[in-house]
């Protein structure tokens, strides 16, 4: 029973959005986020890769201080399918994408009971599937300037077992709302986005549990070397502006990170290519995990032939 209560509610209470597990990918959006989109079909592959720890001391409600140490090693391989059609809604460039990803976690974790000093173990290695993800954004522009609105689902197609020490899906449903923004000056060569967004979560019925409504904002600043290349410094905060609902009390996460990304820009025929790599240090990470993340993503824009 002790075992069982270490599991549920230290490696997963004790990190605010239930277990630390939100429905947005901190830092999934970077450079030239707001222009929009060409005309035809592109594809994302993304590999999204996370190495990320949580050490803390919790009181439980038997009034027993509780050490945890919780390690996490988790990979998502996304496939985002995007289409633009040739039309204009609102006079802005309207966009669809639907991402999917398999993903594997491998997690241990420690948790030590201060009055009786005793130590339980645990450990997961598991493969799985994420949430699905479709998502839609209107984008205009006019000269460097550049700026989006969007509407993204959560659809709780994933794997999730409460007892899990991390989870691939969220086990609830999740609509996000927001803009974003884009100044991109082809002369200088300068470029700075910045995408802001609120989530609202609904209810995870296997548990009872709601998340609290999330803030999040990722932003990058960088320039063109060359036509080929671009180089840039990344980063997000987060933050989750209201309290969860069935924890053990007030409850809210918050996370920033710095990072640096490179993308190189590349034709074959006529298929525009481009592969980006960028990696986040979190260096301010409260009630959930932190630690490095990275992205590589490899992009394939497909001729439009309407």
């Amino acid at each position: 029973m002790k075992f069982f209560f270490a599991i549920f509610f230290t490696l997963n209470f004790s990190l605010a959005d239930e277990g630390g597990n939100s429905f947005w990918f901190c830092g999934q959006f970077a450079s030239l986020l707001a222009v929009p989109k060409n005309i035809g079909w592109k594809i994302d592959s993304k590999l999204y890769y996370l190495n990320q720890k949580a050490s803390s001391l919790d009181q439980f409600a038997n009034n027993e201080p509780v050490d945890k140490n919780i390690t996490s090693k988790t990979s998502y391989l996304f496939l985002e399918p995007t289409f633009t059609p040739n039309t204009l809604w609102l006079g802005g460039q309207p966009s669809f994408t639907l991402a999917e990803a398999v993903a594997y976690d491998f997690s241990k974790g420690s948790v030590t009971y201060d009055n009786s000093g005793a130590t339980e173990n645990l450990s997961q290695n598991i493969w799985g599937i994420s949430n699905m993800y479709p998502y839609g954004e209107i984008a205009w522009n006019q000269e460097n300037h550049n700026w989006l609105v969007y509407i993204m689902g959560g659809i709780p197609f994933g794997n999730y077992n409460p007892k899990n020490i991390n989870n691939f899906g969220t086990g609830h449903y999740a609509l996000d709302l927001g803009f974003g923004y884009t100044y991109w000056n082809k002369v200088t060569g300068w470029e700075g986005s910045g995408l802001l967004g609120l989530t609202y979560n609904f209810i995870n019925p296997q548990t009872d549990y709601k998340n609290g409504l999330d803030s999040h904002l990722d932003y990058a600043i960088s320039n063109f070397l060359s036509p080929d290349w671009e180089l840039g410094v990344v980063g997000y905060v987060y933050y989750q502006l209201t309290d969860d609902k069935g924890n053990l009390g007030p409850f809210k996460s918050k996370a920033a990170a710095l990072g640096a990304e490179g993308t190189y820009f590349w034709k074959s025929g006529e298929y525009e290519m481009n592969f980006n790599l960028r990696g986040y240090y979190d260096f301010w990470s409260e009630n959930r995990l932190g630690g490095f993340s990275m992205y590589a993503v490899f992009t394939i824009q497909f001729p439009n032939k309407g």
